[in-house]
C-alpha cells in the first residue's frame, strides 16, 4: 500500500515542483525518519523511533540492532522484505526494502 503525502528534502523542508508542493509515496522518508529520529522525537508518539545517529557512536551487536530495527518497522505497520545492517570500520549502512501495510 502506497502511502501517499508531503515530500521533503534532506533538511527536512518542503519539496516544491513546478511552484507546488511535492505530494509523492513517502515511506522511504518515513522510514528514513524512523532510524534516524531519536526516542520522544515526535511527542504524539514518544516510542518511536530509533536513533541511528546516537546509536551509532555506541557499543551494539550487529545482530541486536537489525532485530530492534525490524520491531521498530514492524511497530509503525511496514511488512519488511529485506533488513541488513553492515558494520565496516565503525560505519553503519543498512539496506532496507519495505512496505506500509496499513
Amino acid at each position: 500500500m502506497i502511502q501517499t503525502g508531503l515530500i521533503l528534502d534532506k533538511d527536512l523542508d518542503l519539496e516544491f515542483k513546478d511552484g507546488d508542493i511535492k505530494i509523492g509515496d513517502t515511506a522511504t522518508q518515513e522510514i528514513e525518519m524512523l532510524f534516524d529520529f531519536n526516542k520522544g522525537a515526535f511527542y504524539q508518539f514518544p516510542d518511536t523511533c530509533f536513533g541511528m545517529k546516537q546509536m551509532q557512536n555506541s557499543n551494539f551487536e550487529v545482530k541486536q540492532l537489525e532485530s530492534d530495527l525490524k520491531k521498530e518497522l514492524e511497530n509503525d505497520n511496514f511488512s519488511i522484505e529485506q533488513l541488513e545492517v553492515i558494520l565496516v570500520e565503525d560505519k553503519v549502512t543498512i539496506d532496507v526494502s519495505a512496505e506500509r501495510i496499513k
